[in-house]
């Protein structure tokens, strides 16, 4: 049986946590809905919040370390998957054009490429030509030099193209994580589940980012974050959260690429900037 992803992980770990007010069962004035600390009558919980490891310095420093590579985007992950087939013969992994046939045993090539697993792709089958793709994949890829391709999840992009100007919209969900692939899929276990709306009409773009990512070791979560050739700079403002190995977040609420970090419990850290760059995402893809 397969390891869970550290993504899924996390997922998993987040669903199982407690959330503060929420309610119990039980009957009423019973005792069945106490909790360590709560109201016996109504059953309300109050989870007591461990005190915040990081400062609001550290906090910045542990998002800097998550997103260093860029953030987990579909397009370089589909350039890396349509590599693949290159290192193919006619019996291995058979199948038709960009698809996996779903060998979840898998085979070996004459390549030394071992491919197992299922992918269903449609869009443009050469790596040059960037138009609107989708990919569905549950599948493990190992090279001729033993490195592990680990593809789970979905890829999509959406491309609307005018005269000098192009706006893609870009999901990622899942793990896609190559140890020779570039920037974000390094880590072992990258991924996230992420939306990337990206302006670009020369010399100026804008990006906005929305939904989570996980390098292996840290999470964040972006929650209406942007940046734009024409603000700032292009530093980002918005809210960025970083997971506490307790379960419960610290946020940063950016502008320009700055601001206060605040604890779970409402406990303010102090002033802390991140690094994160958005400005390499509008040229994957040309007006």
């Amino acid at each position: 049986m397969r390891a869970l992803s550290p993504l899924t992980a996390i997922l998993l770990a987040c669903a199982g946590s407690p959330v503060a007010g929420e309610q119990v069962p039980g009957r009423e004035g019973d005792g069945s809905g106490d909790a360590e600390s709560g109201d016996t009558a109504t059953g309300e919980v109050r989870p007591e919040i461990p005190a915040p490891a990081l400062g609001a310095s550290g906090v910045a420093a542990a998002i800097d370390r998550a997103t260093a590579s860029g953030l987990p985007e579909p397009l370089q992950a589909r350039e890396t998957y349509l590599g693949i087939f290159a290192h193919r013969d006619p019996g291995c992994p058979g199948g038709q054009g960009t698809n996996l046939p779903g060998r979840f045993q898998g085979c070996t090539a004459d390549s030394g490429w071992l491919y197992a697993g299922l992918a269903e792709y449609s869009g443009p089958p050469e790596v040059a030509v960037i138009d609107d793709f989708h990919l569905l994949g549950d599948f493990n890829v190992r090279d001729a030099d033993g490195r592990w391709f680990i593809g789970g999840g979905e890829l999509e992009l959406d491309v609307t193209r005018a005269a000098g100007s192009v706006t893609w919209v870009g999901d990622i969900s899942g793990t896609w994580s190559y140890a020779a692939g570039p920037g974000w899929m390094q880590p072992d276990g990258a991924g996230g589940v992420l939306r990337l709306i990206v302006e670009r009409a020369d010399p100026t773009w804008s990006v906005s980012a929305e939904g989570g990512l996980t390098d292996g070791a840290e999470s964040v979560h972006l929650s209406g974050v942007r940046a734009s050739s024409a603000l700032c700079d292009g530093a980002v403002s918005g809210s960025i959260s970083l997971r506490d190995p307790s379960g419960y977040w610290y946020a940063l609420t950016a502008d320009c690429g700055c601001g206060p970090v605040t604890w779970a419990d409402g406990t303010q850290l102090g002033d802390a900037c991140v690094a994160l760059d958005l400005s390499a995402l509008p040229s994957l893809v040309r007006p």
